[in-house]
């Protein structure tokens, strides 16, 4: 029934998916299955075995600010978003990015698909148009950003004149004191 709309009571909602307008599933809810067709999970890669070096990150800090902000009213553990800021006089564009996780004193790439997220991945979830360029002072959020504990979020980059360079920060989860209780 073509532009017809239905309404529905909320409390009659028992399962629910959203998903990016690529199909890419974002979150859920006594998620069935099948998916309908055009809805996918995030896609898995071979495992890799990387680790980054926070003090290799130095450089590109300089031409992109990451900044990492957990909002006191967020209600879901091991949510928070994360802010890029272009500080640099040229446009640049995200190549691939990921987290990596502490363990034994080394920050080790740490994924759901055992990679890095790709252009489209941050194009999507940081809500760029599809050249993916971010302008000089433009600043880019994803709000649905997660991480189960303390990490680096590193972002491997290119500026339009073909400079590539990473960057990135950590990002500790704070619980205020008031959650305790």
């Amino acid at each position: 029934m073509s532009g017809v709309k239905e309404s529905f009571c909320i409390d009659d909602v028992r399962s629910f998916i959203i998903a990016y307008p690529s199909g890419e599933l974002l979150d859920g809810e006594l998620v069935f299955y099948p998916l309908p067709e055009e809805i996918f999970y995030i896609k898995n890669e071979k495992i890799k075995s990387e680790i980054i070096i926070p003090e290799n990150l130095e450089d590109g800090n300089q031409l992109l600010k990451v900044l990492h902000k957990k909002e006191a009213n967020e209600q879901r553990k091991g949510y928070y978003s994360t802010s890029l800021i272009n500080l640099c006089q040229k446009q640049i564009r995200v190549k691939k990015f990921a987290g990596y996780s502490q363990h034994y004193g080394m920050y080790v790439l740490s994924t759901i698909t055992g990679g890095y997220f790709t252009a489209q991945n941050f194009r999507e979830w940081y809500g760029l148009d599809e050249d993916g360029w971010i302008k000089p002072g433009q600043i880019v959020t994803d709000q649905n950003n997660y991480s189960g504990s303390k990490c680096y979020w590193v972002y491997f980059c290119v500026t339009e004149s073909g400079k590539e360079f990473v960057a990135g920060a950590e990002f500790i989860e704070i619980n205020p004191w008031w959650k305790f209780w």
